[in-house]
C-alpha cells in the first residue's frame, strides 16, 4: 500500500494537535489535509478524495460527532477515526455505534499506535473498495451469463422447432412414398 495514494483529513480546533498529526503522517508519505472546524472539513470532503478522516470529538460550532454524521454523507467510503480525551469517551462510543467509526484513540495518544491504526484503517478502506469492485464485476458477469443463457435457450427452442418441422415433412413424404422409408435391418 503506497501511502502517497491516500489522502487523510485531520479535523481539530487545536492547531498544535493539527500540526503534530500533519507532520507525523506527511513524514510517512501520506497526503494530509487539515481543517480547524467541522465546516472546513466538510468543504474539503466535497472537493477532495479523502480515504481516512481523523476527527476530534470536542470542537466549537460543530461537534466532532456532528461533523462525522455529515462526513458520512459527504464521503461514505472514508474510514473515520475519532480522537478524544477521557471525558469524551461516551461520545466516542456513541460515534462508533451510530456512525460506523473505525476506531477511537484517547488523548494523549501513542504515536506508533496511531500510525498503526491509520494504516489498518487504510487497509480496511482498500479491502472494502476492492470488495465493492469485485461485487460489481460479479454482478456484471452474472448479467452477461444470464443473457447468454437466455440466448442459448432461444437457439435451442428454435432448433427444436426446426427439427419438428423437418420430422413433419419427412413423415408426409413417407406417407406419400412408403417405399422410401428405410428398412430396419434385423440384428
Amino acid at each position: 500500500m503506497r501511502s502517497e495514494e491516500h489522502t487523510i483529513l485531520i479535523v481539530d480546533d487545536d492547531e498544535k494537535i493539527l500540526g503534530s498529526l500533519q507532520r507525523t503522517f506527511e513524514r510517512l508519505g501520506y497526503n494530509v489535509l487539515v481543517a480547524t472546524s467541522g465546516e472546513e472539513g466538510l468543504d474539503i470532503l466535497r472537493s477532495d478524495d479523502v480515504k481516512l478522516i481523523i476527527s476530534d470529538v470536542r470542537m466549537p460550532t460543530m461537534s466532532g460527532v456532528g461533523f462525522l454524521e455529515k462526513a458520512k454523507e459527504a464521503a461514505p467510503d472514508a474510514v473515520r477515526i475519532v480522537i478524544t480525551g477521557y471525558a469524551d469517551i461516551q461520545a466516542a462510543a456513541d460515534a462508533i455505534n451510530s456512525l460506523g467509526v473505525f476506531k477511537f484513540i484517547l488523548k494523549p495518544w501513542d504515536r506508533y499506535h496511531l500510525e498503526k491504526v491509520v494504516h489498518q484503517g487504510l487497509e480496511y478502506h482498500n479491502t472494502v473498495r476492492e470488495n465493492k469492485q469485485l461485487h460489481k464485476r460479479l454482478m456484471e458477469q452474472n448479467e452477461e451469463l444470464a443473457r447468454k443463457a437466455d440466448s442459448a435457450v432461444k437457439v435451442a427452442a428454435a432448433m427444436e422447432r426446426k427439427v419438428a418441422e423437418l420430422e413433419d415433412k419427412l413423415d408426409k413424404l413417407y406417407a406419400k412414398y412408403p417405399d422410401a422409408r428405410p428398412k430396419q435391418g434385423k440384428g
